[in-house]
């Protein structure tokens, strides 16, 4: 029978390739939004960003934005609080979280810790930078569209040596602001979602294993990466 210590690091490897491959499959759906569920709600996003562009559609953006971002806010205290108890559950902090003169079991049980941190810690980055971008947002859809496009900032052309200027598409601008606002939510929620099968790590690495697993098949074939079909909402 395999040992308790290649079992943990079989199962490691599993959670690191599903997220591998769930990521790069992710990336691909974003960037071609007609061939993932995922992407073609990035499609709805940018049409909603065009109606919001008309003056009398304003108050409807801001009072969407506002709920964006108290749920973002709240996610993102939440994951805060939790990684803080995380870090003083040692009674020194995060220090005792390695010690290497520990038994193996020890040792795994540290790992289980750092690495539920780390997944935390990313998360609570990609709601951080999602919040970012919904406040530029919603500073956006109160700017004119005329005296954002009135701007013309000049940049040096480095191979010709020669100043050009460049007049900013105020839908484009705000078009990429929010999918940006949303590409990074989605991250963190899916980064809260593998963090959840890190805890089941600490109840049978085997139940870590199969909870892995099946998060990400069921993120690929039913959630996110599934091509659209019409007779389905990809919402």
């Amino acid at each position: 029978m395999l040992s308790s210590l290649l079992i943990n690091i079989i199962g490691f490897a599993i959670f690191v390739l599903c997220i591998l491959i769930y990521s790069i499959k992710l990336l691909h759906g974003i960037k071609k939004p007609g061939t993932a569920k995922r992407g073609l709600l990035n499609i709805y996003y940018s049409q909603w960003v065009k109606r919001m562009i008309n003056q009398n559609e304003t108050i409807i953006a801001v009072q969407t934005m506002r709920n964006l971002i108290m749920a973002t806010t709240f996610l993102t205290s939440s994951m805060l609080v939790l990684l803080g108890l995380l870090l003083r559950i040692p009674s020194n902090g995060i220090d005792e979280l390695i010690q290497f003169s520990a038994t193996s079991t020890e040792l795994i049980a540290q790992y289980k810790v750092l690495l539920f941190v780390v997944v935390l810690l990313f998360s609570i980055i990609m709601f951080l930078l999602s919040l970012r971008q919904m406040v530029r947002f919603s500073i956006l859809i109160g700017i004119p569209v005329e005296s954002i496009e009135t701007i013309t900032p000049e940049y040096v052309n480095a191979k010709r040596e020669k100043k050009a200027s460049a007049t900013i598409n105020a839908e484009t601008l705000r078009k990429d602001v929010f999918l940006r606002a949303m590409n990074r939510f989605t991250f963190g929620i899916r980064s809260v979602f593998y963090a959840m099968t890190i805890i089941l790590w600490f109840i049978s690495v085997y139940a870590f294993i199969i909870g892995t697993i099946s998060l990400t098949i069921f993120l690929i074939r039913f959630q996110d990466i599934k091509t659209p079909r019409l007779e389905e909402t990809p919402i």
